[in-house]
Parts: structure tokens; sequence; C-alpha cells
């Protein structure tokens, strides 16, 4: 399990304090409760948490937390998908984390991305990707850096890119030739006189 625990879980539900909890500890930010469903986009400065639904697109310049099921697209800082469905493309500029209760249908992009969800869309990353043991991947992966754990399942291509394996000197032959019939005659002439020596 990664960084979210069913104990947080019980914590934000049974929670009397009348303070809300994330899964991340006291919410700093935007609430969407559970029983709660916004029909129309959200753009804030600042953490939302939304255990509800909404039928919209996401952008914070801070943290995304998502527990409920969102229709639309997200951006923010770092994404969070504990539970729940989402529906739409996921862009966080640092870190995804995904966990094993959560569901995505559509593209993803961070630098850095954690999934143990099921995914159906095509991941793509700046630096890394690690694929959890209950993760199930319907698209592709590309990044500098991939981690499959073992019983990850993936129908797609994986690309691993780095700038030395973009350069297409690696793949130059040293010398250039332009006359094939000479190319081929001098192979000839290679084999003649392996012939004659026997």
């Amino acid at each position: 399990m990664g960084i979210f625990s069913g104990k947080n879980q019980e914590e934000l539900s049974n929670n009397d304090s009348g303070k809300a909890k994330s899964f991340l500890g006291l919410i700093k930010g935007n609430l969407i409760t559970k029983n709660t469903i916004v029909q129309g986009s959200i753009n804030t400065k600042d953490d939302i948490t939304v255990l509800g639904g909404v039928k919209g697109s996401i952008n914070s310049t801070k943290n995304v937390e998502v527990g409920g099921v969102i229709k639309g697209d997200i951006k923010g800082n770092n994404i969070a998908c504990t539970t729940g469905k989402v529906t739409g493309s996921l862009s966080g500029k640092n870190t995804v984390i995904l966990e094993d209760q959560a569901m995505l249908i559509g593209p993803l992009n961070a630098a850095n991305i954690s999934s143990d969800a099921k995914i159906k869309g095509d991941i793509e990353a700046e630096d890394s990707i690690n694929l959890e043991s209950n993760a199930i991947l319907l698209g592709n992966l590309k990044a500098s850096n991939i981690k499959i754990d073992k019983g990850a399942m993936i129908k797609g291509k994986i690309e691993i890119i780095r700038d030395a394996i973009l350069s297409s000197d690696l793949f130059e032959m040293e010398e250039e030739f332009t006359d094939l019939e000479q190319f081929i005659a001098d192979e000839s002439y290679e084999d003649e006189s392996t012939n004659e020596e026997e």
C-alpha cells in the first residue's frame, strides 16, 4: 500500500471534532464532502479534497486529493487519488499517486507517477513511473525511468526515453559506402580469397 491507509479513511469518516481531515492530515484548503455534487469547473489557489462528485474540471495551483467521482480534467501541483473514479485527464506538476481503489479513464502525465490503480489511457512522466502490484493499465507508458512490480498488468507499449538514446549518432556507420556494386565486389573478393587459401 502507498502513503494512504485504511486507518486514515476511517478517521475521515468518523471525525467528530468539527475539523475536516484529509488522508494527508488536516485540510488547509477546500473540501467537497461525500454527499456534495458540484456541477461546473473549480479553480483554486489552495489545496482541495474531493470526496463527493464534480462534473467539471478541477484546477489547483496546489494539491488535489480525490476520493470521489470526477467527470472532467484535473490539474494540480501534486495529485492523489485514493478511491473513486476520474473520467478525464490527470496532469500533475510534480507527483501523481493513484491507490488501488482508484480508477482513471483518460491520459495521465506528471514528473513522477506511482499507480496501484486501474487506468485506461496513456501514462507519460518527465522522470519516473512506478506501477505497483495491483496496477492494471490499458495504454502506453513513456518515461525515462519505469518500474513495474510483479503482478501489475499492462496492455500497451513501453518507451524508456533518455537524451542519449535520442541521439542519431549512436546508429551511424563508421564508414559510409555509396557504391553498392563495389561493396558487393569487395565482399566477393574476400570470399574467393578464403576459398583459395583452403
